[in-house]
């Protein structure tokens, strides 16, 4: 069994509506949808769900954005349901993610560590 997961923060000039669409394009997963799962007071997720994965794109907070320099996060998680018995092999995907996300010329992106949102 196997446990894919990741944060990245981006830097768009873009609002977010249209930042989310060139994300899922260069991630070549379906486009983002709200989550309608995330209370309001927590901010506005966006959720992409492909191949067992789910991704959410949110906006970061401002004390979050104002230090990284990024407005935006991404996460990354598997969706399966399975009892972990510590037999699984974790896949970090940030490096492929960054990949991807770099053959977007609007986009710049690095590592992340959480920061809000991915609720």
């Amino acid at each position: 069994m196997f446990y894919a997961f990741g944060d990245i923060r981006i830097k768009s000039e873009l609002p977010l509506d249209e930042t989310a669409g060139l994300v899922a394009r260069a991630l070549e997963i379906p486009r983002f949808v709200k989550d309608i799962s995330t209370p309001e007071d927590e901010g506005e997720d966006f959720v992409s769900r492909c191949f067992g994965l789910k991704f959410v794109f949110f906006a970061l907070p401002e004390s979050v954005a104002a230090a990284s320099g990024c407005q935006f996060g991404l996460s990354i998680d598997t969706t399966a349901d399975f009892d972990y018995d510590g037999s699984e092999k974790e896949i970090d995907a940030v490096g492929y993610v960054l990949f991807l996300l770099g053959r977007e010329p609007r986009l710049s992106a690095v590592k992340g560590g959480g920061g809000g949102g991915g609720g």
